[in-house]
């Protein structure tokens, strides 16, 4: 790594605002692929669970 290099915490578990770039981060309205107007809450998983969560 670069010895001037920034890293930051993008996890769930990172502060405001850098967990929302979490792919556990409940976005909400995400369009599933080939799911006519079936939307997911999260990035993370499978489709399936995806319109559960």
């Amino acid at each position: 790594m670069p010895r001037h290099a920034i890293v930051y915490d993008v996890s769930s578990d990172a502060v405001l605002p850098y967990h929302t770039l979490s792919p556990l981060w409940p976005h909400g309205g995400i369009p599933l692929p080939g799911m006519t107007d079936v939307t997911a809450t999260r990035s993370r998983g499978s489709a399936r669970e995806s319109v559960w969560l």
